[in-house]
């Protein structure tokens, strides 16, 4: 996993701030979700940040999350997300072992999406340019978490 890593991983070097030791979350539900998010609002969780000083996402545990808008940032070639190798090199040394990812799309609720660090680095494809190359991870590997919360139009159990 290391090796892959290292071959696709720029110059650049990015930084993780405010790393706070919180509980590691086997299986994360919507509601565990919902929980450690709030945990990490209020520990203000560490920020992941690019080589070019923006924040790529937060670290609450051992879970990296990530927000994205459906419009800017899918990758309609690969039908996914990407996340820069820099990052991702990052994480991996930090430790982390879960990606939840929250797609926003216009005014819709948003969804929420988790991997496992090793199943993005593994089945992500290459992409991007040479400053900046990215691995991009399909839909089809990413697990959707249910939101208990959301009712359905017709009654029963949302589905």
């Amino acid at each position: 996993m290391a090796d892959k890593l290292k071959a696709h991983t720029g110059q650049g070097a990015g930084r993780i701030v405010g790393r706070q030791s919180l509980a590691s979350p086997a299986a994360l539900s919507a509601t565990e979700y919902h929980e450690l998010k709030q945990i990490g609002t209020e520990r203000k969780a560490a920020s992941v940040f690019t080589d070019r000083r923006r924040v790529a996402g937060t670290i609450a545990g051992q879970c990296f999350f990530k927000k994205v808008d459906k419009n800017r940032h899918f990758f309609r070639k690969f039908g996914g997300y990407a996340i820069s190798t820099q990052v991702l090199h990052q994480l991996a040394q930090a430790g982390i072992q879960e990606i939840v990812l929250t797609e926003i799309y216009g005014c819709e609720p948003a969804i929420h999406y988790r991997t496992q660090l090793s199943t993005f680095i593994c089945r992500g494809i290459p992409t991007g340019t040479r400053q900046d190359t990215q691995l991009c991870l399909p839909l089809k590997f990413w697990q959707l978490i249910k939101d208990d919360s959301q009712l359905s139009l017709f009654g029963g159990d949302g589905e």
